[in-house]
């Protein structure tokens, strides 16, 4: 009966029926060797009995009591206290009894580790393991109190209790499980209280109907409604708690939900705002770092406030983690924008800054007429698109994707506004500078062909002579206010006063210098106009002394027209040689000039000097020839005497000579 209660217990419990077995006999009153000796002996009996038998009637208890496993141990009778009622103390047992006991239990304990309990399978059982069937066992067989009328009984007993105990362990582990999903928030949040209820009770009416087929038919319904209120009762208790849990995770994951949507559009702003060159540079890096490090700690805090135990703190470290790997992308990528940014903003504010230096030297020559004029507004706006060209191309070479060609367009426009808007002022200037400078240079053309007549004139000594310095200064003040006053209603532009200034200093200027000139030459014709004057009129009074002169025969006589020339060429020396001395870097010209004036009056008075010459001598020799006739006359009558002619030609010879 007892291998077949074995047997049954085995296979409810999972257990080898038989590994150890340990006879434990009370009440041994056949022999007085007792404890372990003496259950040898009894043991040796009992198997030479049953072998004994033939046939073998119980061949399973022989082959079981022949392993060196089965052990016998014989006690006395534990006495009539312990009988009476008693709970099993040890004081209420008489004196050999405890010493039986207790050499019983020293050697089952020292025997423990010879005798490794094992499942059906083979695998070793733990204390625990072994202790909670043991337990098991221990409870049905209190819950039956030991009233099993037959080993058939008790082996239905056994295997309805294994079906039950199969089911509690499947809805244990069904609830262990669910409740291992619920502390999980995202499988918790999956599946809501109502569907986890219905999960329960679908699962709850497959492991009853389970046990309906399973189970015998003694008590079946009983313990299958027992069987029912425990695990409804397991599953009201866990759906408590699955509730709380779904409330907490629902709130928490709504809060975590939004710290996220914050956090993402926190950054979806900030790399809207990196792929802007200009609003990505006004951010440094390490700002943006500490700008998302502040978000993420208010977001947390109010994470803090709103979320509810007890995975409060977990969350909230794994939020912060999900939030910082999040960002760590985001501001590697930001770094990278940031660097590119930078790399293309110096590139395109040097080539702002060049063409700035180069728009401002060309707008420096603009404002110098003399340069603009050197340059038309077309060579200058080749000369600026050259220079764009020259520094697209390096900031093409500098600049960094993917926004280099979107920027190198933009520069491109920029500078090309600026260079546009440059030419237009330059082409008003230059206009501007080239009507002024056709009117400077006609004033000028015109001061200069004054000046070139005023020149000519000052050369030519009688013209000089005609304007004095001061009327000459008058003559070009008042051209001087005239070309200006021309100037003024032709120029334009800001600057006309101050060309007007430089014009008029300009010609002032050249007036001045042309005026000292013009004085020198001045009072040059005059010395010499003097010395001249002076000469004409010694000549004059020379000519006319002897013009008076020639009026009388006896003076006229006194000096022949070869002996007048060659008084005239003396005196023509001596005033030739004076007015050397007197004129101003003497001008051969004028000596000549007077040399032949003073010759032709010379000539013409001596033409009328020999007329006048000969006139005189005629008559002369008429006188003489009218008084050698009256002499001839006389010597007819008988006078003649020669002596008297020859002294009477000698007297007159002499006075010619000789009078003054």
């Amino acid at each position: 009966m007892f291998l077949h209660v074995a047997e049954v217990v085995g296979e409810a419990y999972g257990l080898e029926p038989i590994q150890h077995l340990d006879l434990l006999v009370r009440d041994w009153s056949s022999s007085r060797i007792l404890g372990d000796q003496g259950g040898k002996e009894y043991l040796r009996d009992i198997r030479q009995m049953l072998a004994a038998m033939s046939p073998c009637k119980h061949p399973k208890a022989l082959e079981e009591l022949k392993r060196s496993s089965t052990r016998c141990y014989l006690m006395p009778f534990p006495g009539k206290g312990i009988m009476n009622g008693s709970e099993g103390r040890l004081r209420d047992m008489d004196e050999d009894f405890q010493g039986s006991l207790r050499g019983y239990v020293t050697a089952l304990v020292g025997l423990v580790g010879q005798h490794v309990q094992t499942d059906q399978h083979g695998e070793p059982l733990t204390g625990t393991q072994l202790a909670a069937k043991i337990k098991n066992l221990s409870d049905v067989m209190k819950k039956c109190r030991f009233g099993f009328s037959s080993p058939c009984q008790m082996a239905i007993t056994f295997h309805n209790q294994r079906a039950m105990d199969r089911a509690r362990m499947d809805h244990a582990a069904f609830l262990r499980e669910k409740d291992s999903l619920s502390q999980r928030r995202i499988d918790c949040l999956r599946v809501t209280p109502s569907i986890v209820g219905k999960q329960f009770v679908k699962q709850r009416n497959f492991l009853l109907e389970r046990c309906q087929e399973e189970m015998m038919e003694q008590e079946k319904e009983t313990l299958v409604a027992e069987l029912e209120a425990e695990l409804s009762q397991e599953a009201e208790t866990f759906l408590e708690t699955y509730g709380r849990r779904y409330q907490s995770h629902t709130i928490n994951q709504r809060a975590m939900d939004r710290a996220r949507r914050d956090h993402a559009a926190f950054l979806s702003k900030k790399d809207t705002l990196s792929q802007e060159r200009i609003d990505c540079l006004r951010v440094a890096p390490s700002t943006m770092a500490e700008q998302c490090a502040e978000q993420r700690r208010l977001l947390l805090e109010r994470c803090q406030e709103e979320m509810m135990e007890p995975e409060k703190e977990t969350l909230l470290a794994e939020l912060e983690a999900q939030l910082s790997r999040e960002a760590e992308p985001f501001l590697e990528t930001y770094g990278r924008r940031y660097q590119h940014h930078t790399i293309n903003q110096r590139a395109m504010d040097r080539a702002c800054t060049d063409h700035a230096a180069f728009l401002r030297e060309k707008d420096g020559l603009s404002q110098c007429r003399i340069d603009c004029l050197r340059v038309t507004p077309n060579v200058v706006g080749e000369q600026f698109v050259k220079q764009r060209m020259f520094l697209l191309e390096r900031c093409r070479e500098e600049m960094k994707e993917p926004e280099k060609e979107t920027l190198v367009a933009e520069l491109e426009a920029e500078l090309t506004q600026e260079a546009e808007t440059f030419l237009e002022t330059y082409g008003r200037r230059y206009q501007c500078h080239a009507i002024n400078q056709r009117a400077m240079h006609r004033a000028r053309t015109d001061h200069t062909a004054f000046l070139r007549e005023k020149d000519a004139l000052s050369k030519c000594r009688i013209e000089c002579l005609r304007v004095a310095p001061r009327a000459v200064v008058k003559q070009f003040v008042e051209q001087c206010r005239l070309l200006l006053e021309r100037c003024r209603e032709k120029m334009k532009g800001p600057e006309k006063e101050t060309l007007l200034a430089e014009l008029m200093a300009e010609l002032t200027q050249e007036a001045e210098t042309f005026l000292k000139t013009y004085g020198r030459r001045y009072q040059s014709h005059a010395i010499n106009q003097r010395a001249m004057d002076r000469a004409r009129t010694d000549h004059a009074a020379f000519v006319g002394k002897k013009d008076v002169l020639s009026h009388h025969m006896i003076e006229c006589l006194k000096v022949t027209p070869s002996e007048m020339e060659e008084q005239f060429r003396e005196l023509h020396k001596s005033l030739l040689k004076r007015c050397r001395m007197e004129m101003m870097e003497p001008e051969e010209t004028l000596l000549l000039e007077l040399m032949a004036e003073l010759s032709q009056e010379a000539e013409t008075f001596l033409e009328t000097y020999g007329v006048r010459y000969q006139s005189h001598y005629n008559r002369q020799m008429t006188a003489y020839d009218s008084s050698l006739r009256d002499h001839g006359g006389s010597q007819k009558n008988g006078f003649t005497n020669p002596i008297l002619v020859v002294v009477v030609g000698a007297v007159v010879l002499a006075a010619l000579v000789l009078l003054p």
